[in-house]
């Protein structure tokens, strides 16, 4: 983003001066064009006594308005470019400004590195904390109003999961803080562990792999929208402990959750 904002910046620059430059030329020719044409009305003015000896007529007043009219709409579209290039100019600084100040862009949320989760059976809680880091790709800051979870394994999908709190580490819950409102500013990130949970969760951990889906309502929108949907690994030697009821932490990376079969 640096890199564009130094690059609008040059073009800016670039543009004011063509129009300088433009606007200069313009005057010079105008300038020029009237030194050219009051040649002829000096000669004009001779005209009178060479008409007495020669006996020519005088020439109409219509041939000597005529470059002058000319003269005038040359002076018009000489200035033509400079006007152009100047609104141009101006559109381009408008269209900056918005872009870099007030563009409303996007949250991008990437899938959590780790995890730590336990069910507790069918009618029993549900609990799981992720990691997890939101990016505003826009010039202005978004509000996240709440979040939620939802699980699916198969054909099986647990109760949706209310965010409940955050905590300073996975499977702790010292200096636990309650969910609450966080606003993500522009071209900046916001990170912390999030817990999800629900009694009765009406999930059991089965070893196949799990879907999450990752809701959020943000700003004045009352609707939720999906901000990202990843996977939880859920192997077959972790079932056991995942749904002992004891919240653990877990490695979320596939390639080492299933390094062991």
């Amino acid at each position: 983003m640096k890199y564009a904002t130094i690059f609008l910046s040059v073009v800016l620059i670039y543009l004011s001066t063509a129009s300088t430059v433009f606007a200069a030329e313009a005057n010079t020719k105008a300038e020029t064009t009237k030194d050219v044409i009051k040649e002829p009305t000096k000669s004009t003015s001779v005209k009178p006594t060479a008409v007495e000896h020669t006996g020519m007529q005088e020439p109409p007043i219509s041939s000597v308005t005529i470059p002058v009219t000319e003269s005038r709409s040359m002076v018009q579209e000489l200035n033509n470019p400079a006007l152009i290039i100047s609104t141009l100019a101006l559109l381009f600084t408008m269209f900056s400004f918005y872009w870099m100040n007030w563009r409303k862009g996007s949250l991008i949320v990437g899938p959590p590195r780790s995890f730590a989760a336990c069910s507790g059976g069918e009618n029993n809680n549900i609990i799981i904390q992720l990691p997890l880091i939101f990016y505003n790709n826009g010039a202005a800051a978004q509000v996240v109003q709440n979040l939620r979870l939802t699980l699916e394994q198969g054909d099986k999908k647990s109760a949706v999961l209310y965010f409940n709190n955050t905590v300073p580490d996975l499977a702790s819950s010292d200096s636990r803080e309650w969910a609450r409102q966080f606003a993500v500013e522009g071209r900046k990130s916001y990170s912390s562990i999030f817990v999800f949970q629900r009694k009765p969760g009406g999930f059991v951990f089965a070893p196949e792999m799990c879907k999450a889906i990752l809701e959020a309502k943000l700003s004045k929108n009352d609707k939720w929208q999906t901000l990202l949907k990843f996977d939880i690994q859920t192997p077959k030697d972790k079932i056991k402990t995942l749904n002992s009821g004891a919240i653990i932490p877990y490695d979320n990376d596939p390639d080492r959750a299933y390094a062991n079969g």
